[in-house]
């Protein structure tokens, strides 16, 4: 692999990748695992030393802002001869991430019982949880042409077949777990705190639900209409 050969010319000889065989040729997005030394012996199987990176051609790209990057070492080491420079990166606004989670979740629990998941997905509840702690529900739920966008977006290109995409409506949405799986989802999440989470500060699986329950209240104040249709999925 040519990506693994300029590694190793940079000095990363004992990096491993490993391209997820896709089961159909249009898959997407194509998974790439790199696969990374680990100086600590590790005590759990839920977090894997491994960085999976989604190559995908239907994703969302805007909105996006230029954020700058750095290494903490090139920030401690400044004035060494090894540090780098700085550099930008395209990334996704937070706003677009937060109603992507909330959509994710809405699906999720929207699917026939035995089909939805629940291994490492507690993190979306995390993840949603801290990113409204940071303010970032008020502009997103202001933004009806952003909301649209994303619920239009993934009903063409990530569809979930059982899902009405007429319930992504602010007063319909609903991204709280069903009392069916809630029990696994908290014990995925008691996971997740213990290996994944390194803040002193941890809310609890309480926090994470009391907080989408006042989300959904929100939602269901906003003061647009939602005027995306889409074709019942029995149809």
């Amino acid at each position: 692999m040519k990506r693994q050969e300029k590694f190793r010319e940079n000095g990363f000889t004992k990096l491993e990748f490993k391209v997820i065989e896709a089961k159909d040729s249009d898959q997407d997005p194509r998974v790439l695992e790199i696969y990374y030394p680990n100086l600590i012996v590790p005590s759990t199987e839920y977090v894997l030393p491994r960085v999976q990176i989604e190559v995908s051609c239907r994703s969302l790209r805007e909105p996006f802002t230029f954020q700058t990057f750095g290494a903490l070492i090139d920030e401690v080491y400044a004035e060494r001869d090894f540090a780098a420079p700085l550099f930008e990166v395209p990334t996704v606004n937070p706003e677009r991430t937060f109603l992507e989670k909330l959509f994710l979740l809405h699906e999720e629990f929207h699917r026939p019982a035995e089909k939805m998941r629940v291994d490492r997905l507690s993190r979306h509840l995390y993840d949603v949880h801290q990113l409204a702690q940071a303010g970032i529900a008020a502009s997103a739920f202001g933004d009806k042409e952003l909301y649209e966008t994303i619920v239009s977006h993934r009903y063409k290109f990530s569809r979930v077949g059982e899902v009405d995409y007429n319930h992504h409506n602010p007063k319909t949405l609903n991204s709280i777990p069903p009392a069916e799986v809630i029990e696994e989802w908290e014990a995925d999440y008691a996971k997740m705190k213990e290996d994944m989470i390194y803040d002193g500060d941890k809310p609890s699986f309480e926090d994470l639900i009391n907080n989408l329950k006042g989300l959904k209240a929100k939602l269901q104040a906003v003061a647009w209409d939602f005027d995306c249709k889409f074709p019942n999925p029995a149809q």
